[in-house]
């Protein structure tokens, strides 16, 4: 797991996926003269992203799994809560009156 301290992952994500699509790279092209591709670099950049982004996914259930446990939910609401997208289950918590989540 890549630890990101200065912002959330969620937000480098959508950085990362900026860049790969608007920036020119003009360096790449002038200073590594072929050596890189524009569109290697484009690439990797998008191949970061999604994995920071399963990294991010990954630790929110296993926050969510380890916050329902403690608040007794069973298995079968555990299991539920795990097949919801990132914004139905915040809905949900918070309904439920976890807010701080």
């Amino acid at each position: 797991m890549i630890k990101i301290s200065t912002m959330p992952k969620e937000t480098l994500v959508e950085l990362l996926l900026y860049l790969a699509e608007n920036e020119k790279f003009p360096s790449v092209s002038k200073e590594l003269k072929g050596g890189v591709a524009v569109d290697d670099v484009r690439d990797v950049l998008r191949e970061l992203a999604m994995g920071l982004a399963r990294e991010e996914q990954v630790e929110k259930g296993e926050a969510t799994i380890d916050m329902l446990k403690k608040a007794g939910a069973s298995a079968k609401a555990r299991k539920i809560m795990s097949a919801l997208s990132a914004r139905e289950e915040k809905t949900l918590l918070n309904a439920f009156g976890f807010n701080n989540y």
